[in-house]
This record gives structure tokens, C-alpha cells and sequence, in this order.
């Protein structure tokens, strides 16, 4: 289901939850037994690529502490 939801580029996540209540409500014989709970997030951030070498895009572990 998710993942003919999800088809095309980009994909408002509206979209997805109509498609997915749709093509659940096919499955079930449209009626739904249970409640239902559907999440989608969108990531609106622009990958970037890290430069080889560049020290400030890279993330450092915390020192462990004694306690």
C-alpha cells in the first residue's frame, strides 16, 4: 500500500493518506473493524553533500561520562 502511495516525486502527505485510507478500505471490504492510525512525515530539508575533508559537517561522539 505505502509504497504505491509514495509513487512520484514529490508526494504531498495528504497524498499518501488519502491513497492508503483508499486502498484500505479496499482491502477490509469497506468497512474498518478497529480503529486506524497513519503518520507521514516529509522532509522539506535540501541534502547536502559533504566535502571530503571538511570537519564541520561531520558529527562527534559525546565522551562517555563516569557517572
Amino acid at each position: 500500500m505505502l509504497a504505491e502511495a509514495a509513487l512520484g516525486s514529490p508526494v504531498s502527505p495528504a497524498a499518501v493518506i488519502t491513497t492508503v485510507h483508499s486502498q484500505l478500505l479496499r482491502h477490509t471490504g469497506g468497512r474498518l473493524a478497529d480503529d486506524v492510525a497513519l503518520l507521514v512525515l516529509r522532509n522539506d530539508r535540501s541534502r547536502v553533500p559533504a566535502q571530503c575533508g571538511d570537519t564541520a559537517l561531520r558529527r562527534t561522539r559525546p565522551e562517555p561520562s563516569n557517572r
